[in-house]
């Protein structure tokens, strides 16, 4: 035998495997397989980490420090709790926790000088 390296291990398989079509044949399915599996677990995986991210945001509870107007003319005053459910540009949707458990719209900075809210977690 001669020293052909990976060459001559190819040529051995394909041999091997009913001919050099047959080869390529199954080395081409087998990559597919398994390129295809691994971009299906990590597709969800990152759907797993995501809804993780956006569930731990749910459920942390901020509190009003000063009083303040939402968007839409609704008052906060000092106590009240809220859950963030969206960030949109510079838009925060809010939802408060009383009785009614409304949704609110707030500027995120209007809502940083008045909160505990913090993206990122550090008070600027």
């Amino acid at each position: 035998m001669s020293n052909l390296g990976p060459y001559q291990d190819m040529t051995i398989d394909a041999y091997n495997h009913g001919g050099p079509k047959k080869y390529i044949h199954k080395k081409i399915g087998f990559g597919a397989t398994i390129g295809g599996s691994i971009v299906t677990a990590v597709g969800v995986i990152i759907t797993i980490v995501n809804e993780c991210i956006s569930r731990r945001k749910e459920r942390t509870v901020y509190t009003i420090e000063k009083k303040t107007t939402c968007n839409n003319g609704q008052e906060l005053v000092v106590g009240d709790e809220f859950r963030v459910k969206n960030v949109i540009g510079d838009n925060v949707i809010i939802e408060l926790l009383d009785d009614n458990n409304t949704l609110n719209i707030i500027s995120y900075n209007s809502l940083q000088d008045v909160s505990n809210f913090r993206i990122g977690g550090k008070k600027k």
